[in-house]
């Protein structure tokens, strides 16, 4: 795929994505007492970024491997969000079937993944039940 191709595949998918990140209802069956809006509130704040992009490119091994608990868990959020965007995309028939599939694969594991680490990092001994 050519670059304008690729931007094109993607643009199919920025109003679901706004969509997902305006969400106010809790995510209680993640187990999170945040919304989407809330959660993206709080990625901005703890990242110091004025917004951020779903369908951007996040290095969350290298975020993982930072030990910076703070960073950790606004990316595990950014994948939980992602992990709803690419989620959705599959119930509303938008996109690629395959391509969302994967995404939503990818976006879960390293969701998964980061709270464990977040976790086991924390300094409070409470592990949270944020994997559903």
């Amino acid at each position: 795929m050519t670059d304008k191709e690729i931007e094109a595949f993607l643009d199919v998918y920025d109003d679901l994505a706004v969509d997902i990140v305006d969400e106010d209802v809790k995510n209680e069956a993640a187990a999170l007492d945040y919304s989407n809006q809330e959660l993206a509130e709080n990625i901005c704040q703890t990242m110091g970024w004025e917004d951020f992009d779903l369908l951007g490119h996040y290095d969350f091994a290298a975020v993982m491997e930072s030990g910076n608990t703070a960073h950790i868990l606004c990316h595990a959020f950014i994948s939980f969000l992602r992990w709803r965007l690419f989620t959705a995309a599959m119930e509303k028939g938008v996109g690629d079937p395959q391509f969302n599939q994967s995404c939503a694969a990818y976006s879960e594991f390293w969701y998964i993944s980061l709270v464990h680490h977040w976790n086991a990092l924390s300094e409070d001994s409470t592990v949270k039940p944020w994997i559903n």
